[in-house]
């Protein structure tokens, strides 16, 4: 019978909200493998499981172990660790500085070690909560697991081979697993025939069994026996392997295989793996500590719970001792009774390994408790905390609070000063108690600032950088880059490919997720860069958010945006997100069904092609009203971006990430230089999307400036395929950096304009008293970055019959502006009346003015009198009549007429006018 016992009745209300989260964030193998062996009939007994989202209340739950009193979780996109009791209660939350990402966790009986998907094995005491040292493996660590027969660790990532790795990160060997996505491990000693190691695999991905597999470690090949976990929690069918951990402690003479389901929500799990230890062996001390501090520094304090019984639960013989060993060696025998002893003749600094179990004196002994702790107290410092900073035009001003403590947690008593770093270069330091410090480095750039603590050692020993705190010295930027906070992963990474390219052009710029971080005046910038992403890992400016007007408003001002996202201009805007499709003079288009694998520019940028390597998902297809189409899918007809310079200012709407483009140094060849053509398609956007992939994990954002002005080049105004630097002038090529110079170019340079005019004469007749008005249109035809044009109406001469409106303005180019000209024959004689309206304007193509004839006609009002005002006749078959009416007009005006037959009353009669 399986026993099973889970942590519910407080849980059940709270994962109503787990489970209506959005997104799932789960680190899964790209490989997916779904290589498994065959599915064995072992008893996996379900011992203990929560809800590790609620007890923790974070998501991207990942590693785990168990160290025989607490279970512990770590997230594998953050620096969080959690600590959670043997009832499924959350001790604590802490973390380790210098430690973060962790996947897996192993134990060695004093400390833990883990792995953060990179070559380092991390050494942590989760006592003092210190970072003890770092082993290099050979490896990638996703994976880890201590194998105490070697006292060495079996680590790996998703396809590696399981490695055993030293500790001093030598390869002491390799098994087989046939594995593609290998997430946890855990060795195992008690199981017959063994010892084991089981690999916890995500197989084929979400939804599919989640299989631990046993390796003999004998053989170094699977033995074939497996577990599908996720069977025990259906139907969380989206649920994929994490970490895994086997140890004692979770029941009386019982090993426990345990580990963490990444899903909706994340699990922890504890099965029966074997029995521990022999009935009639004693049970292990509890609650083993080691600690000695600097008024201790050649003794060790132990302490601990002597056990008092069997593992059958018999009670132990009253000859029964507490063996002490260091270091592997037996020091001490106490009676069960005295539960501690004090180790002395050490020395200071020196890092010791305690060993006790329990003897009852006739051949029986218990498992070892563990514990490890410095002479002294350790000697190294903590870090100082709590470091912030404020910057301004010239300087950096830092604040912190300097430690108290040794990194394990007993008291300072030897800090002498406090180093200041900038960017991992030490500028200064300060004495004890100052706890601040002002830096002056060059503005215009982001500076990472950290501070440590020293001793006076000698030599002095010096502690683990604090926080680090960015802070930006210098004015105000003249480009800002602004990634939305919502776009992750290499969708975000995608800005600071854009500010690399500004900055290699010489820009000020800056690179930010927050747009108001210099206030909510966005005047103040020359050009605003805006990254959204591509699904699922984009940022959607919601209807309701301020970043929409705030940009709009920029921009219909004359403000200058780039902006690249996969679904801000058709579908966005279709289920509450901001509509930018007027910024960029865009119809709504095609969610997307092809992927960008590149691009080739079109128009002004037509001497550009680029291959695409970035994210893809359901590419917004672009349908340009009166904008100009500036790139387009190579693998097909769908444009991809587009210049506008009708909203007031400039901009520039592009699909795929900037950050996805592949440079080719290969110079521009001026043939590709044409016009191509395109055919837009309107097409409605999709009002539901198929299913997609999940976001990635949140990451820090690092904020950015720099301004290299040394490096600022400007287009050659001979060809504007070649570009002028400090070293002469040279070609562009498909390069990123060259790209970015065109792009500049759209927002900067201004060609002339030209205009067009339509109609260039007016001609029209009006009775006395009667009034028209006539549109006439008046366009700038210039070129994609031509500037505005401008143009005043004047009538030569003037006439009180004619009015124009407007009779001046401004139009920026491809834009066309309608004059109404309104001409009124009220209070005028019959006559021939004409003028000119003659355009002043800066347009290059055609002289200023254009002149526009007017002529005008006004008649007399005309009287039409009809005589008889009927005729009638009755005609016999095949007979013609022929009736007369007359037409005379008495009035002075002409008349004019047109006689028409309605009406014919049989079939096959005809009436004709003769005149």
């Amino acid at each position: 019978m399986r026993s099973i016992v889970m942590v519910v009745a407080v849980l059940l209300c709270a994962s109503v909200f787990l489970f209506a989260q959005s997104k799932v964030t789960v680190e899964q193998s790209p490989n997916k493998s779904s290589t498994v062996y065959h599915v064995s009939d072992a008893p996996f007994d379900l011992q203990f499981s929560y809800n590790l989202e609620v007890v923790t209340g974070a998501l991207g739950n990942a590693g785990s172990e168990f160290d025989g009193t607490y279970y512990y979780s770590t997230r594998w996109a953050s620096n969080l660790l959690h600590k959670v009791d043997m009832t499924g209660v959350l001790v604590e939350q802490f973390s380790i500085p210098g430690v973060t990402g962790l996947r897996d966790l192993a134990y060695d009986g004093a400390f833990m070690y883990g792995g953060a998907a990179a070559n380092t094995i991390y050494q942590m005491d989760f006592v003092s909560k210190t970072l003890i040292g770092t082993i290099p493996s050979p490896v990638a660590v996703r994976h880890i697991a201590y194998d105490e027969a070697a006292d060495a660790f079996w680590v790996g990532t998703w396809d590696t081979p399981p490695t055993l790795v030293s500790r001093t990160g030598q390869v002491l060997g390799t098994v087989t697993s046939g594995l593609l996505s290998q997430y946890g491990s855990a060795y195992d000693k008690w199981t017959s025939g063994g010892p084991y190691l089981w690999v916890f695999n995500q197989g084929a991905g979400a939804g599919t069994p989640q299989y631990v597999h046993q390796i003999d470690l004998n053989t170094g090949t699977p033995t074939g026996v497996t577990y599908d976990v996720l069977s025990d929690f259906l139907p969380n069918a989206q649920a994929i392997a994490g970490g895994l951990w086997a140890g004692e402690g979770v029941a009386p003479g019982k090993a426990s295989l345990g580990g963490v389901m990444q899903g909706t929500p994340d699990i922890f799990f504890v099965y029966e793996l074997a029995d521990a230890g022999a009935p009639t062996d004693p049970n292990p001390p509890s609650n083993f500590t080691a600690y000695s501090d600097f008024t201790t520094p050649t003794a060790m304090d132990l302490n601990w719970t002597s056990p008092s019984t069997y593992i059958n639960g018999n009670p132990l013989p009253a000859g029964t001792t507490i063996k002490i060993s260091r270091d592997g060696s037996q020091i001490a025998s106490v009676p069960l009774a005295t539960q501690n002893y004090t180790d002395t003749g050490l020395s200071d600094g020196t890092l010791y390994s305690y060993q006790i179990w329990a003897d009852d004196g006739l051949g029986a002994v218990s498992a070892p408790a563990n514990a490890s702790w410095y002479a002294g107290g350790s000697p190294v410092p903590a870090a100082p905390t709590g470091l912030s900073g404020n910057g301004t035009t010239t300087n950096a001003t830092l604040t912190w609070t300097d430690p108290t403590t040794q990194e394990d947690g007993t008291p300072l008593d030897d800090l002498d000063h406090i180093n200041i770093y900038r960017n991992g270069v030490l500028v200064g330091n300060v004495a004890p108690g100052v706890q601040t410090y002002v830096d002056a480095p060059p503005p215009g750039f982001v500076y990472t600032y950290t501070v440590t603590a020293v001793d006076d050692e000698t030599p002095p020993n010096e502690s683990d950088p604090s926080n680090a705190a960015p802070i930006y010295v210098g004015g105000l930027p003249n480009i800002l880059v602004w990634v939305g906070p919502g776009a992750l992963g290499v969708s975000a990474a995608s800005g600071d490919s854009i500010f690399e390219a500004l900055v290699a052009n010489g820009e000020s710029c800056y690179l930010t997720n927050n747009l108001f971080e210099f206030g909510s005046d966005l005047s103040v910038y020359e050009a605003i860069f805006v990254v959204l992403g591509i699904y699922a890992n984009n940022h959607v400016i919601a209807a309701a958010d301020p970043e929409g007007p705030a940009l709009e408003a920029y921009l219909a001002s004359g403000g200058h945006i780039y902006l690249e996202g996969g679904d801000c201009f058709n579908y966005d805007p279709e289920v509450g997100g901001y509509q930018i499709r007027p910024w960029f003079s865009l119809n709504d288009g095609n969610d997307g069904s092809a992927d960008l694998l590149g691009i080739t520019g079109l128009n002004d940028l037509s001497a550009f092609a680029f291959q695409y390597t970035g994210e893809n998902n359901f590419m917004d297809e672009l349908v340009p009203v009166s904008s100009t189409p500036v790139w387009k899918n190579s693998a097909n007809a769908d444009l991809s971006g587009v210049f506008y310079a009708g909203f007031g200012g400039r901009s520039i709407g592009v699909v795929p990430s900037f950050g996805g483009l592949v440079d080719s140094p290969e110079p521009l060849n001026p043939a590709r230089r044409t016009l191509e053509n395109y055919f837009p398609q309107e097409l409605a956007g999709s009002a539901v999307k198929p299913p997609r992939a999940e976001r990635t994990a949140p990451a820090p954002f690092t904020k950015k400036a720099a301004y290299y002005p040394e490096r600022k080049v400007e287009r050659s105004p001979e060809n504007s395929l070649y570009k002028i630097t400090p070293n002469g002038v040279e070609i562009l090529a498909n390069t990123k950096e060259d790209l970015m110079a065109a792009y500049l170019d759209f927002f900067r340079i201004s060609g002339d304009p030209e205009i067009t005019v339509d109609p260039t004469a007016f001609s029209d007749t009006l009775l006395i008293g009667d009034s028209k008005t006539n549109i006439l249109s008046i366009t700038n035809s210039g070129s994609t970055t031509a500037g505005p044009l401008t143009y005043s109406i004047s009538e030569v001469p003037p006439v009180g019959w004619l009015s124009v409106n407007p009779t001046s303005g401004s139009i920026t180019v491809t834009q066309t502006e309608d004059v109404s000209v309104m001409l009124d024959a009220t209070g005028l004689t019959a006559g021939n009346y004409s003028t000119n309206l003659e355009i002043t304007h800066n347009g290059v193509n055609v002289p200023s003015p254009v002149v526009v004839t007017v002529d005008l006609l006004v008649n007399d009002a005309p009287i039409m009198v009809v005589s008889p005002d009927m005729v009638e006749d009755t005609l016999p078959p095949a007979t013609t009549s022929q009736k007369t009416f007359n037409i005379s007009n008495p009035g002075v005006g002409p008349l004019e007429f047109a006689i028409t037959i309605e009406g014919v009353a049989a079939a096959n009669a005809k009436v004709d006018i003769i005149r």
